[in-house]
């Protein structure tokens, strides 16, 4: 589960979407649906062969932190081999309640609720032995935000299998509104291009090196938003809506670094990653975790995160001067200057065969996260928990 520094700030107030935009929505994941359904009856048709390679998995994990934001987020998934291929059907539903000093400050005064639902679609085929193609479809819905995407990538091995070089193009589009405005619709095109490689070093690890290009085009101001615009002498004036380029070009470079070390029981993960956009926003993630395998059922971890970012050349903490606002302005906290760290703690614990179910395996996992803004004037510390548990069961 991916977790950020604040859940999205877009639905705030009505959360009733009219019958149009439940419609809209409906026909946006449709093709993503069907899909979905036809891999599920094609799985279900495998031939006899294929059994002992399919799976389902569902799981469960929940989100808690002492800024009252809570994160309820089931999820399913079924894979299964169709002669050379394999597919997998995947939904995830993030159940979002959240009254953060991020958004009551800035946003709303009093938080908000909402649900996300994201299916997707996985093809995954051999083209050679050494090479083997993916395609993806996509989809994201939740009362302001519709979204659709796919994805083709082709990785390649070298004939030692040392050596692995991938290439990934996605493309989505998706469609931004206002939950008490069912009139408000901006569109937003997004592609992203990656190119990775892989070199195994030995039997103990592996490098890994990408490279990530993204063009975002459209709506990609907060419609929610306000700017709240101050006169010479700091007298609040009046409150404009936030506005940014439509246009967001970005580049990022990824380094990771693997390593088993004592016979296989502990496992060293090291990563960096710059990034840089249009925008003037440039940022460094520094990022380490260790795993000990303490016994044939217990892992436990430790992570450390650090994060440094300039600000976006519009970006101002204040905007004083009512005769001269700016055509770009934000106050958004993510597109502004950020030093920001995160510790964890973690245990996952491999709870064994289910009886019920032949070849069944329970796993649960909980971790605790201090994620930390040193010097921010909001909020300096937050305190958070995550547990979750799944079930995979081969059929």
């Amino acid at each position: 589960m991916q977790l950020k520094r604040a859940p999205s700030a877009r639905a705030r107030r009505s959360r009733s979407p009219s019958a149009w935009r439940c419609a809209a929505r409906r026909a946006l994941l449709c093709p993503v649906a069907i899909a979905i359904a036809i891999a599920i009856a094609i799985s279900l048709g495998s031939t006899p062969a294929a059994h002992a390679d399919r799976r389902a998995e569902v799981g469960l994990a929940v989100y808690a932190d002492d800024d009252d934001v809570t994160v309820v987020r089931p999820s399913a998934l079924l894979a299964a081999p169709t002669g050379r291929a394999e597919l997998t059907a995947e939904v995830v539903i993030d159940i979002v309640s959240a009254a953060s000093v991020d958004l009551v400050s800035r946003a709303s005064p009093r938080g908000f609720q909402e649900t996300r639902v994201e299916p997707a679609l996985t093809l995954s085929l051999p083209l050679s032995r050494l090479a083997t193609l993916a395609l993806r479809g996509f989809g994201s819905t939740e009362p302001d935000f519709d979204m659709l995407g796919a994805s083709a990538g082709v990785s390649l091995d070298s004939a030692s299998r040392a050596d692995t070089v991938g290439l990934t193009y996605a493309l989505s589009q998706a469609e931004v509104g206002r939950a008490d405005d069912p009139g408000h619709r901006r569109g937003r095109t997004t592609m992203q291009l990656a190119a990775s490689w892989t070199r195994v070093t030995d039997r103990a690890g592996y490098v890994d090196v990408v490279l990530e290009g993204e063009l975002q085009v459209g709506a990609l101001a907060n419609p929610y938003r306000y700017v709240p615009i101050e006169t010479s002498t700091g007298v609040h004036c009046c409150s404009v809506p936030e506005r940014t380029p439509d246009l967001r070009a970005t580049l990022a470079a990824l380094l990771r670094v693997r390593r088993a070390l004592a016979h296989d029981r502990l496992f060293l993960h090291a990563d960096y990653r710059l990034a840089a956009d249009g925008w003037g926003l440039t940022s460094h993630t520094v990022s380490a975790r260790a795993l000990m395998t303490v016994s044939p059922r217990a892992v436990l971890g430790a992570s450390a995160r650090g994060y440094l970012q300039s600000a976006a050349d519009f970006h101002r903490t204040r905007y004083l001067g009512a005769d001269t606002v700016p055509a770009y302005r934000t106050r958004d906290r993510n597109l502004g200057r950020e030093r920001s760290a995160s510790l964890g703690l973690a245990c996952e614990l491999a709870l064994g065969d289910v009886p019920a179910a032949d070849g069944a395996h329970l796993t649960a996992a909980a971790t605790w996260l201090a994620l930390l803004w040193p010097g921010d004037p909001l909020q300096q510390r937050r305190d958070a928990l995550l547990a979750t548990v799944s079930l995979e069961v081969p059929f």
